[in-house]
């Protein structure tokens, strides 16, 4: 019982902050261009400084973690096959097949993982969580990639160059590649870089999960079944 109530401890703030994003988004202090300008601080800015700080300040042999980098793996590519299957049986129009099984096997590891992470294990299980996204994000572009274009048939429209080119202009994978070299030689970073990266890290989580619930859009979610049904696989199954 206390091991539950300590998780529900842990995870409601997520949760609440994300009900905050929504209220802000009602309440029309938050707009889709704001929405849009935070996604791209969120993703180009603060996750990178969060990565790089947590992964750089920790000894290699404790960041990285080759069974829980093989489980994300397997799990990702079991949960890919029973998502392209499942398509077939929910979604009749193959245009839709493809989101479909992008929103179901695709986690939001970025985001709502970390912070969970964070609340359930503290600040030196982040890097962990950081290392098993370096792995996992290469993984779910390509996955996308062929989803979005198998089902309806466009092979030729996979370009592998435009593929590589996302994975390694990707910002998070830069940051956290970057900060592989400080974690295994044990570098440490000047006082005033680490101070002004630890800054940016701090406002990361909570301002992405304020933008999550301000980019929610729930009456077109329940106008969609295929979305709830792939929203809710991806949530509890």
């Amino acid at each position: 019982m206390d091991g539950l109530i300590f998780s529900v401890n842990s995870v409601a703030p997520v949760f609440l902050l994300v009900l905050v994003g929504i209220g802000l988004r009602y309440g029309g202090l938050i707009d889709e261009t704001a929405v849009t300008r935070i996604s791209s601080i969120v993703f180009t800015v603060a996750i990178p400084a969060l990565t790089f700080t947590e992964i750089s300040k920790t000894r290699f042999n404790e960041v990285f973690d080759g069974a829980i980098v093989l489980l994300s793996v397997g799990g990702t590519l079991l949960f890919y096959c029973l998502a392209w299957a499942a398509s077939y049986a929910i979604v009749k129009d193959p245009r839709g097949r493809g989101p479909f099984i992008q929103g179901t096997m695709r986690g939001n590891n970025v985001i709502i993982s970390l912070a969970i992470i964070l609340n359930l294990y503290g600040e030196a299980a982040l890097s962990k969580g950081a290392v098993v996204m370096a792995f996992l994000m290469p993984l779910y572009n390509v996955l996308s990639v062929v989803a979005l274009t198998l089902p309806l048939h466009r092979r030729g429209s996979v370009s592998i160059r435009v593929l590589m080119k996302k994975i390694v202009t990707n910002p998070i994978i830069i940051s956290i590649l970057l900060a592989l070299p400080f974690s295994y030689f044990e570098i440490r970073m000047p006082k005033v870089v680490d101070r002004s990266l630890g800054y940016l890290s701090q406002m990361t989580l909570p301002l992405a999960l304020l933008n999550v619930g301000a980019s929610l859009k729930i009456s077109s979610l329940w106008n969609s079944f295929p979305a709830v049904v792939s929203s809710l696989t991806k949530v509890v199954v």
